[in-house]
C-alpha cells in the first residue's frame, strides 16, 4: 500500500480509550482522534469495526504490542511513538501514553492521551540530515571547527583535527590545559592565550596565526578565527571557530621576505637589507661598530681561468668561512660581485675588530687555499661608527677609501680610515667627544626625518617603524580628531595580530579627557589596575598589557592622540624613556600642528 506524507501543520491532541485486546478496539473516543484520522465515527467503525491496530503501520504492529506489554507489565503504563496511517493513506506521527486501568465489570482497558507529533518529527529528520550534510562537509575540507562552552569550560573539536594532527587537544580546563602542553609552539602561546582573553573580555571576534604541534613531525602554521556568542544580556555563552591550515602559505611567505633580503648565490643579506639593519642599529644606539669591507683580490681571474661555476662555487664558500667567525647580531652582506661587508656590532673598543679581520685573513691564508688548491687573497678596509660617519653611505665611502690604500700597498692586506688632513687614524668629529645619549640620538633622528621629508603620509609611517624597534612596543597608533570624532591615522605594529582594524575611537571624546585627566602624558604599566572599567576593558579590547598615552587637546588646528603599547607584558619605562617619548611626540604634534595650518 502507497502511504502519502504528511504536509499539514495543524496539532492535534486528545484521548480515547480502548481494550486491552490486541486489536485495540476502541470504547470511546473525542472528536479529535477522528480528525487525527481523517475519518468519521462512523466511517471508522464501519471500515476497520473499531479496530485501532488497522490504523498503525503495519511495520510497528508486532514491536507496538510487545512494548505495551513490557511496560504495562513493569509499570502499569505505557509511553509510545508510532504512526498512523490515515485516511488517502497519509503518514502521521503521533505519541500516546495510556494507564492500564479496569471497569466497573471488570473488563481492562487503556485510558490513553495522544498527540499528534507529524511536525515535531519532520524537523527532527530535517536536523539528521542537515547534521549528516555537516558532518560530509566536515569531513570533506581540511579546516577544523570548534565550539568552546564557556559555562562547562571544555572545547570540542571536528574530528579532522585528530586525523590530521594525530592527537585530540584536552577538552576540560581550556585554555589553560592547552597551554600547559606543547601542543603550540611556545612563542605563540601569548598572542593566542590574548586573543582568546579579548573575547573573554568583550570582544566579539579574534584572529590569531600561530604553529600547532604536528605529530610527531614538528609544528604547522595554523590560522585560527573565532567569534562570540553572547546571550540577550550579552553574557559570553560559546566561542565558535575555525582553524584553518596555512602553513604551505606562510611558508612561502616566509620565504618570500627572506628572499627578498638575501643574496640568492650566497645566502647572506643584500645591499638593500645591509643598509636597513645598519640604519636601524645607528637610529636607536651611539655604540661603536665596525664597517669592514672585504674585496677578493683579483677574483676576475678565477672566473676567467677556472670558469664562472667555479667563481660562484668560491664566493659560497667564502660566505660560509665568513659567517663563521661573526657573532649572532652582527651583520654580514654581499653588496656587490665580490664585495663583502661585515658590521662588528656593539664594540667596547676598536682592538676588538682588528683582531676579527686578522682573523679573516687568516681564513684566506690557510682554509680557503686548503679548500681550493690555490691562493685566494682579500684587501679589507674598515671605518668606524660613530667616529667616520653616521650612515651607511658614509662609511662605505670611508672603508672604501681605506679599501683602497690597502690595494696600493699591495693587496693581501687591511687598513683603517684615515682622515687626509690630519693623517690621524680617524676623522675628529664633535661626536666623538661629546657622547650622545639615547634621547639625543632619537630626538636628532626625529628631527632629521621631518626635516628631509615633509610628506606626512610618507615620514609617519618610517617614524612609527623606527619608535617601535626604539621603545620595545607592540603597536603605535596615531588618532587625529575630525570635527568631533577621532579616526585612526597611522599605526605600526611589530607583528600583524596586533593591527586594530577600527574606524573611530571607541572611547568618547569625554571619556578621553576624563582618561588624561588634563595631562598631555600618562603611563599605564598594567592597564589591569586601571579604576575606571570602561577604560580598562578598552584596553583589554585591544589586549594591550600596559600603555603610555600622549593626548593634546584645545588646540584649534590640531588634535591627536597617540598611543604606546605592549601587549606581551606590563613595563615600567625608565624615566629617560618617557622623556623621549613625551618629547617625541611634542615633536609629531608640531608636524601635524604645521600640516593643518
Amino acid at each position: 500500500m502507497e502511504t502519502k506524507k504528511y504536509t499539514g501543520k495543524s496539532v492535534i491532541s486528545g484521548v480515547f480509550d480502548c481494550l486491552c485486546n490486541e486489536y485495540f478496539t476502541l470504547i470511546k473516543a473525542d472528536d479529535s482522534l477522528y480528525e487525527l484520522l481523517g475519518y468519521t465515527k462512523e466511517e471508522f467503525k464501519e471500515l476497520f469495526n473499531d479496530q485501532l491496530l488497522s490504523s498503525i503501520y503495519e511495520e510497528e504492529r508486532i514491536q507496538i504490542n510487545k512494548e505495551i506489554r513490557r511496560q504495562v507489565e513493569q509499570h502499569g503504563v505505557f509511553m509510545y511513538e508510532n504512526r498512523l496511517i490515515c485516511k488517502n493513506n497519509i503518514l502521521k506521527w503521533v505519541w500516546i501514553s495510556a494507564q492500564f486501568m479496569i471497569d466497573d465489570t471488570g473488563t481492562p482497558y487503556y485510558h490513553c492521551i495522544f498527540h499528534d507529533i507529524t511536525e515535531n518529527k519532520a524537523n527532527e529528520e530535517a536536523l539528521t540530515i542537515s547534521k549528516q550534510r555537516l558532518d560530509f562537509i566536515l569531513s570533506q575540507t581540511q579546516d577544523i571547527i570548534f565550539e568552546y562552552d564557556c559555562a562547562l569550560n571544555q572545547i570540542y573539536y571536528s574530528d579532522n583535527l585528530e586525523k590530521k594532527f594525530g592527537y585530540m587537544i584536552p577538552a576540560k580546563g581550556f585554555p589553560d590545559s592547552m597551554f600547559k602542553t606543547n601542543i603550540i609552539y611556545e612563542e605563540d602561546i601569548l598572542p593566542l592565550r590574548n586573543g582568546f582573553q579579548s573575547i573573554i573580555g568583550g570582544k566579539n571576534e579574534m584572529q590569531c596565526e600561530y604553529r600547532l604541534k604536528y605529530r610527531n613531525k614538528g609544528y604547522r602554521w595554523v590560522h585560527a578565527q573565532a567569534i562570540a556568542l553572547r546571550d540577550s544580556d550579552g553574557n559570553l555563552i560559546k566561542i565558535i571557530g575555525v582553524i584553518t591550515d596555512i602553513h604551505d602559505q606562510k611558508q612561502e611567505i616566509l620565504k618570500s621576505r627572506q628572499e627578498a633580503a638575501l643574496d640568492p648565490l650566497t645566502g647572506l643579506f643584500n645591499r638593500r637589507e645591509c643598509i636597513r639593519s645598519i640604519e636601524n642599529y645607528i637610529a636607536v644606539t651611539d655604540a661603536l661598530f665596525a664597517f669592514i669591507l672585504i674585496d677578493i683580490d683579483d677574483f676576475k681571474m678565477i672566473n676567467d681561468v677556472y670558469g664562472h661555476s667555479k667563481g660562484d662555487f668560491t664566493l659560497r664558500r667564502i660566505s660560509e668561512e665568513l659567517s663563521s667567525v661573526i657573532r649572532k647580531n652582527d651583520i654580514i652582506a654581499r653588496i656587490g660581485g665580490d664585495e663583502f661587508v661585515i658590521c662588528l656590532m656593539n664594540l667596547p673598543n676598536i682592538q676588538v675588530a682588528i683582531d676579527k679581520v686578522e682573523r679573516i685573513q687568516d681564513i684566506f691564508g690557510d682554509s680557503l687555499k686548503e679548500a681550493f688548491g690555490f691562493k685566494i687573497n682579500c684587501s679589507i678596509g674598515i671605518s668606524f661608527y660613530p667616529n667616520d660617519g653616521l650612515d651607511f653611505a658614509s662609511l662605505l665611502e670611508h672603508a672604501d677609501l681605506a679599501l683602497y690604500e690597502a690595494k696600493k700597498a699591495g693587496k693581501d692586506r687591511y687598513r683603517l680610515y684615515q682622515d687626509k688632513e690630519t693623517n690621524k687614524d680617524f676623522i675628529i668629529t664633535p661626536q666623538r667627544y661629546m657622547k650622545k645619549t639615547f634621547h639625543d640620538r632619537i630626538i636628532e633622528y626625529v628631527l632629521q626625518r621631518l626635516l628631509e621629508e615633509p610628506n606626512k603620509e610618507k615620514v609617519i609611517p618610517l617614524l612609527l617603524e623606527m619608535m617601535l624597534r626604539a621603545f620595545d612596543c607592540d603597536r603605535i597608533t596615531i588618532y587625529e580628531r575630525h570635527d568631533v570624532s577621532y579616526s585612526k591615522s597611522f599605526q605600526s605594529v611589530n607583528d600583524p595580530i596586533f593591527v586594530i582594524h577600527e574606524q573611530k575611537l571607541s572611547l568618547a571624546d569625554d571619556l578621553i579627557h576624563q582618561m588624561t585627566s588634563g595631562n598631555k602624558f600618562l603611563a599605564y604599566e598594567n592597564v589591569q589596575t586601571i579604576e575606571d572599567e570602561k577604560i580598562k576593558n578598552w584596553f583589554l579590547d585591544r589586549s594591550t598589557i600596559s600603555s603610555i598615552v600622549y593626548y593634546t587637546k584645545d588646540i584649534k588646528n590640531a588634535n591627536i592622540l597617540i598611543l604606546y603599547e605592549d601587549c606581551h607584558s606590563t613595563r615600567t619605562p625608565s624615566g629617560e624613556i618617557r622623556y623621549t617619548i613625551l618629547m617625541v611626540s611634542e615633536l609629531l604634534q608640531l608636524f601635524f600642528q604645521h600640516h593643518l595650518a
